[in-house]
C-alpha cells in the first residue's frame, strides 16, 4: 500500500473557511481529519469498485423484495409501527432511494472484494468525498478528473427524477437533523443539490422545531400564525431512531405519506436495507456470491475464522466487537446501539500499510455508483475517529 501514497498537502485554514467547511477546523491542531496524503488506485480497480456496487444493489433489492413479500419484520428488527409505511412505500416507485453508501472490505493489491454493509438510510461524509477530495487534488496542482466522484452532478439528477416521479406535489423541500454540526454540513450538501434540482424552496429545520400534522402534512413556523407547508422532507434522522425512539411521530408520518401529504426521503423501506440482517438474507440466498461475507443471526459455535459482531442498526463503528475463531474479543467499540440485535459476520481483510493503517473504501450510490472515498483506521475498527484520505486515479 505504501507505493499507492501520494504525499499532499492539506487545505488550508482560510480554504476551509471559503468553502464554508468549518466544522473540519475540528479547534485541535492535532485532530488531523483529513490524511496528508492521496492513495493512488487504478483505472480498473475503480472499474471493479462501480461493478461491486452494481451488484451489491442487485444482490440486496433481491434481498430486500423477499424479507419485504415474507414478512421477515422480526428477523430484520422492524418494529410493528414501521410495517405499513414500508410495505407501501416499497410498492410504489414515487418513493425513490436517493442516497446510500457500501462499505466495501479489499478491493487493492489482490485482497479480495468484499461487502461490509449498506447505509442506505443516513450515509454521512458528504462534503468530504464530494468537496475536500476533489479540492484537495485541485489545491496541489493535481489533474480533478483523475477521481471518481460525481456524487453531486449524480445528486442533483436524481432530485430531478424525484420531482419528476412526483408531478402532483410542490418543488418544496425541508431538510432536517438531530442538530449535530456534522450533520447539519451535510444536510446543507443535500440542499444545495435540491435547488441546483430545481426545488424552489428549500428550508432547513431541526427536527424539534418541526411541526407535523397527520391531517395536513409538515410545516414550518415561520412567525405568530404564518406556517409554510413542505411536500418534501429529507432527515439525516434514522427511521428505526423514529420508530422506536418517537413512535407518535411514526403513526403521524404514516398518515402523511399515506395520504399523499408528504414525500420522505430517503423512504421508509430504507429501513430494510440499513438493518445489517439483511446481509444475512442477502448470504442466505446468495451463498456462493464472491462479494458477500458469511452472516449470521447467531453466534457461531465453532469458527474456522475472526467473525465481526454488528448491532443491525449500529453506525460509525459503534457497538462492533471482532472475535477470533475461538469467540475472543481482538478488538471491540462501545456505543448507542447494544439494545439492537446483532449480526455476526466473517472477518473481512482490509488493506494496510506500514504503518498499520487499515484501508476501507466506499461507493457512493445514487441508482448507480457515483463517487468513491477511503476511510483509514490505525485499528481494524473503522469508527468516527478514522482519517479521510482523497483518491487519485492513475
Amino acid at each position: 500500500m505504501d507505493r499507492r501514497l501520494i504525499p499532499l498537502r492539506p487545505l488550508s485554514e482560510n480554504k476551509l473557511r471559503a468553502l464554508g467547511l468549518e466544522y473540519f477546523l475540528g479547534g485541535d491542531e492535532d485532530w488531523g481529519y483529513f490524511a496528508e496524503a492521496a492513495l493512488t488506485v487504478t483505472p480498473a480497480e475503480v472499474q471493479a469498485f462501480h461493478k461491486a456496487a452494481l451488484e451489491a444493489d442487485k444482490l440486496l433489492h433481491a434481498a430486500a423484495d423477499a424479507a419485504i413479500q415474507d414478512g421477515r419484520w422480526e428477523e430484520l428488527g422492524i418494529p410493528h409501527n414501521a410495517v405499513q409505511l414500508i410495505r407501501h412505500t416499497w410498492d410504489d416507485e414515487r418513493h425513490m432511494h436517493l442516497l446510500g453508501r457500501f462499505d466495501f472490505a479489499g478491493g487493492l493489491d489482490g485482497v479480495p472484494l468484499k461487502l461490509l454493509e449498506f447505509n442506505a438510510d443516513t450515509c454521512s461524509i458528504l462534503p468530504e468525498t464530494a468537496i475536500v477530495q476533489w479540492e484537495m487534488l485541485k489545491d496541489n496542482g493535481m489533474d480533478t478528473a483523475d477521481q471518481f466522484n460525481d456524487l453531486f452532478d449524480d445528486l442533483v439528477d436524481r432530485f430531478q427524477e424525484v420531482l419528476r416521479a412526483n408531478p402532483d406535489m410542490e418543488p418544496t423541500l425541508l431538510i432536517s437533523t438531530l442538530g449535530h454540526p456534522e450533520d447539519d454540513l451535510n444536510a446543507e450538501l443535500v440542499g444545495d443539490a435540491a435547488e441546483e434540482a430545481g426545488f424552489q424552496e428549500v428550508q432547513y429545520l431541526r427536527l424539534d422545531r418541526v411541526v407535523f400534522s397527520p391531517d395536513d402534512g409538515i410545516f414550518v413556523e415561520f412567525g405568530p400564525n404564518h406556517y409554510g407547508r413542505f411536500d418534501f422532507w429529507f432527515k439525516l434522522i434514522p427511521w428505526d431512531f423514529i420508530a422506536y425512539e418517537q413512535p407518535k411521530l411514526m403513526n403521524i408520518l404514516t398518515d402523511i405519506v399515506l395520504d399523499r401529504r408528504a414525500v420522505i426521503l430517503n423512504p421508509p423501506h430504507s429501513m430494510v436495507f440499513q438493518s445489517k440482517a439483511l446481509l444475512k438474507i442477502a448470504y442466505q440466498m446468495f451463498q456462493k456470491h464472491e462479494l458477500l461475507l458469511p452472516a449470521f443471526l447467531k453466534k457461531p459455535k465453532k469458527s474456522t475464522t475472526p467473525y465481526v459482531k454488528k448491532a443491525y442498526f449500529g453506525r460509525e463503528g459503534e457497538n462492533v466487537s471482532i472475535m477470533d475463531q475461538y469467540g475472543h474479543v481482538l478488538e471491540k467499540r462501545s456505543g448507542d446501539f447494544g439494545h439492537y440485535p446483532n449480526v455476526f459476520q466473517s472477518m473481512a481483510s482490509l488493506n494496510r500499510d506500514s504503518e498499520m493503517y487499515y484501508y476501507q473504501p466506499g461507493v457512493y450510490y445514487c441508482e448507480e455508483p457515483c463517487a468513491l472515498s477511503f476511510r483509514r483506521r490505525d485499528s481494524l475498527i473503522i469508527d468516527e475517529d478514522a482519517e479521510f484520505i482523497p483518491h487519485l486515479i492513475r
